[in-house]
């Protein structure tokens, strides 16, 4: 985990204006008196930090869990004892392959907390979850085709990526083609939940 430490994120020309705590991401301001002199911004700053008292983080709750080497096995389910926390200072970034295994500790907190998720898939391959038969295809036409085409409604070259033997917009916008689909969606859904 992070250190306790002062770190300066914003400035005013060469004033320090807000700092942070790099351990927990408590925010500390300058009072605008002080801003007119760097010595007493940093004083200031360092002042409020040296009376801080960060509240320890239980890393189960508040950061990813992976299982270390998963993406490189044939197969199988680890079991749940494998799964480590990613710890990391307030702030990180985790870049990993969407084959390793993880997820999220159980949030026990009284708030809700913030996950970003960002994937990049090359143009020319087709996302490994398949969002053009997942979506709600209402919602999808509704959304900026620049978002369509980053679910999979798009072609990188004339060769491949057809749905229906169409181009995949042109499939999206066919209400006529969409309702086989959902037919089609739906009765997979219920051969694979099974007989209810």
């Amino acid at each position: 985990m992070g250190k306790r430490a002062l770190r300066v994120v914003k400035w005013l020309s060469t004033t320090p204006a807000i700092g942070v705590c790099a351990f927990c991401s408590k925010q500390f301001k300058v009072p605008i008196p002080a801003l007119t002199k760097t010595v007493d911004a940093q004083a200031s700053l360092q002042e409020q930090f040296d009376r801080h008292k960060c509240n320890p983080v239980d890393s189960s709750q508040k950061t990813p869990r992976i299982v270390p080497g998963s993406h490189r096995r044939d197969g199988g389910r680890p079991d749940a004892g494998e799964a480590i926390p990613a710890e990391m200072p307030a702030g990180s970034v985790l870049l990993m392959s969407g084959r390793l295994w993880h997820g999220a500790g159980p949030n026990v907190a009284d708030q809700p907390r913030l996950g970003v998720l960002m994937d990049f898939i090359q143009p020319w391959l087709r996302p490994c979850d398949a969002h053009t038969l997942s979506g709600d295809l209402d919602e999808v036409r509704g959304l900026p085709v620049r978002l369509q085409e980053l679910l999979g409604f798009n072609q990188a070259t004339p060769y491949f990526g057809f749905i229906g033997g169409r181009h995949p917009a042109e499939w999206l916008a066919d209400a006529a083609a969409n309702s086989s689909a959902n037919r089609f969606i739906d009765n997979a859904a219920r051969q694979t939940a099974g007989p209810g």
